[in-house]
């Protein structure tokens, strides 16, 4: 499994989109990365 598998796993679709808006904002895609991940894993309750 990549990181790539393990994000989609992880954030989903709009997840993804979520993380494209702030990179693209911010510039920083590791920051941006690690926020939706943040986000998608309070959301699932974990």
């Amino acid at each position: 499994m990549t990181f790539r598998d393990a994000y989609f796993e992880c954030a989903g679709p709009m997840g993804f989109w979520v993380t494209t808006f702030v990179a693209l904002v911010t510039g920083d895609l590791l920051f941006a990365a690690a926020l939706s991940i943040g986000i998608s894993l309070l959301l699932s309750g974990i």
